[in-house]
């Protein structure tokens, strides 16, 4: 895993203890929640949607797969999904933890970016789980739509650049029509905290597994900047669900 998501899952292992911590930005519904169900709340979300909204006739599309906790429980609800991502140790990585937990079930896998990937398939829903922001939306918008059968569904949570924002969705509205648009922020942003108390908890431990410990600083430094652009309210963190037109 690259750089700095590498230094993020070390980070998160030693704070909570946990093998194999989702990557993802949580949802806090109160100050009881715990760092598990926090996590688990973002992908309950997707499911919700996936379970109401897409044409399980046709299969669905991950785009980028993180740690593989929301592929895996598509794949044990036998849901035909193909998971996407263009780095081999995170496909390598999700494949052994999906295999571990449901050994029988079909796994279906390829190393390739979004923007290179090609299917013949028509897909009923397509997911962006903060992989978007690593993507042209312009290719987004016009490659979801050619990939999507009739009706598909695009669902998309993500942070967003409220500069940007309108111009996307004049784009997206032209091939898509916006089902949902809920502003998460709130539940969202305290994710970037907790990583950042994570790193400061565990800096000794994180050194080894970067070039320098000014590194480290330099990596806090664009968290702490995230963290204020969630703040001051030029950052917010959006859930959408989109039907094809």
């Amino acid at each position: 895993m690259h750089y700095p998501f590498d230094i993020y899952l070390k980070a998160l292992q030693e704070e909570f203890n946990i093998e194999n911590p989702s990557l993802h930005y949580g949802l806090i519904e109160d100050d009881n929640t715990s760092y598990k169900d926090f996590q688990v709340n973002s992908n309950n979300m997707i499911l919700g949607r996936v379970i109401s909204n897409m044409n399980i006739d046709k299969p669905i599309l991950e785009v980028g797969i993180g740690m593989g906790h929301l592929m895996s429980q598509l794949v044990y609800m036998d849901y035909d999904v193909i998971g996407i991502c263009p780095d081999k140790e995170q496909i390598d990585n999700t494949k052994e933890y999906i295999y571990n937990r449901y050994p029988t079930k079909k796994l279906n896998l390829e190393c390739v970016s979004f923007e290179n990937y090609s299917s013949y398939a028509q897909f009923g829903g397509i997911i962006f789980q903060e992989s978007a922001q690593y993507i042209n939306p312009m290719d987004i918008i016009n490659k979801s739509a050619a990939l999507l059968g009739e009706g598909g569904k695009l669902i998309v949570v993500d942070e967003f650049s409220t500069e940007l924002l309108p111009q996307i969705k004049v784009f997206a509205e032209e091939k898509f029509r916006i089902l949902e648009e809920i502003d998460l922020t709130i539940k969202a942003s305290p994710s970037i905290s907790i990583l950042i108390k994570a790193i400061e908890n565990h800096r000794n431990t994180l050194v080894p597994y970067i070039t320098s410990s000014s590194s480290l600083e330099e990596l806090l430094i664009r968290l702490r900047i995230r963290e204020n652009e969630y703040k001051t309210g030029s950052y917010k963190y959006m859930f959408y669900t989109a039907e094809k037109k």
